[in-house]
């Protein structure tokens, strides 16, 4: 059922997506920097140990609009500390997708006929109305949601003992019902999940006959697109 709905909203959005060159104004210049703790220093992300992007690497994507055609961008990132959309045009110039943005749909890099993964905005997702993205693990009524809010924290490096900067990723998942608020999900658990969404004898003879613990999210993730398609045969 994943597999089905994917192909459809790719398939969709490929037919419907407009070049980003046909779409003006759409995003601002991307600034490297952020202001430090001194008002005349500057720190830029090379500054700041790890990373706060979805991927090293940019990726082709689809970006689904609340007006308007999607956009087709050749190169995108998910930028997990400003909660941000960021790609780089032709002549390699990095922007900041403006507003208005409901879902991405980052496609695999090394085979474009694949979809790498699905982010919506947060409110679509019902888990607030603040600006941001989560990525959805599965599509259909009942959804694995994982939400990666990055910030900024100061250490000392043990080798050098020199003060450094940080990011660092709060990983969050939640369980999102058709037409209802998305309830977080404590842990990666059988007891965690089925709190939530209740089993029936058949749900359960499914997790046995498959030895499907519901301990990651691959777990969880095939164990609701299984409800999802049962559901649908109803």
């Amino acid at each position: 059922m994943r597999i089905l709905t994917v192909i459809f909203c790719l398939s969709f959005a490929l037919g419907q997506a407009q070049d980003l060159s046909l779409v003006t104004p759409f995003g601002v210049r991307f600034v490297n920097y952020f202001p430090s703790n001194k008002s005349a220093e500057k720190m830029t992300y090379s500054d700041i140990k790890g990373s706060c992007f979805s991927d090293k690497e940019w990726s082709p994507a689809i970006l689904v609009l609340k007006v308007g055609q999607p956009i087709r961008l050749k190169k995108v990132k998910m930028n997990f500390y400003t909660n941000e959309v960021q790609y780089q045009d032709d002549s390699g110039k990095e922007f900041v997708a403006l507003n208005g943005i409901t879902m991405v749909i980052m496609i695999n890099r090394n085979d474009t006929t694949k979809v790498g993964g699905i982010f919506r905005s947060l409110a679509s997702l019902r888990i607030n109305t603040t600006e941001g993205f989560a990525q959805v693990l599965n599509e259909g009524k009942t959804r694995l949601i994982k939400r990666n809010t990055t910030s900024i924290v100061k250490e000392t490096d043990p080798f050098s003992h020199e003060p450094q900067q940080i990011f660092t990723s709060l990983i969050e998942y939640y369980i999102g019902i058709y037409g209802q608020d998305a309830v977080p999900l404590k842990t990666l658990s059988k007891a965690s999940v089925l709190s939530i969404v209740k089993p029936t004898p058949e749900h359960e003879q499914w997790l046995k006959t498959n030895k499907n613990k519901l301990k990651s999210e691959a777990d969880i993730a095939a164990y609701f697109t299984f409800l999802n398609k049962s559901d649908q045969s109803k």
